[in-house]
């Protein structure tokens, strides 16, 4: 297979996932991108989204991959769980250990969907635009405005 693995970000981790990398013989088939704002061009790089985050609620990028097209294979979070209302293109593992990650990974790789929505009107629910306004009245109840 022609799996790549691409890292976007940075993080104290990365010294043990390069060595990690080394030992199991995939460091060359490992892109090391670092700190990126550009978001639409990852996301154009990428035939899934893995988003493996054990405390992140709602995940913005996992949305982002979402509305371009993409399969999101995600932990089982809440958030994870909320987008898998309107999305079928949202995979999730129920385990938070690299075994069940990777086992989920592997098993969709090659059957990835074309995006199909369960709710005609997910691309408005998820809009940055609707996101902003909601946090601006969270934080206007919290000021008591």
């Amino acid at each position: 297979k022609k799996t790549r693995l691409m890292i976007v970000g940075v993080g104290d981790l990365k010294g043990e996932l390069v060595q990690l990398s080394k030992e199991e013989g995939v460091v060359d088939r490992v892109i090391w991108v670092g700190q990126s704002g550009d978001v639409p061009a990852m996301l154009s790089a990428f035939d899934i989204y893995v988003q493996a985050s054990r405390w992140e609620t709602l995940s913005l990028t996992s949305l982002e991959a979402l509305a371009n097209g993409l399969t999101v294979i995600s932990s089982n979070t809440q958030g994870a769980e909320e987008i898998a209302q309107y999305s079928r293109n949202i995979i999730t593992f129920s385990e938070y250990t690299p075994e069940c990650a990777a086992e989920t990974i592997e098993s969709h790789l090659d059957g990835i969907p074309c995006l199909e929505t369960r709710n005609p009107d997910f691309p408005d629910i998820f809009t940055k635009d609707r996101m902003n306004n909601n946090y601006r009245e969270v934080y206007a109840s919290l000021l008591g405005q």
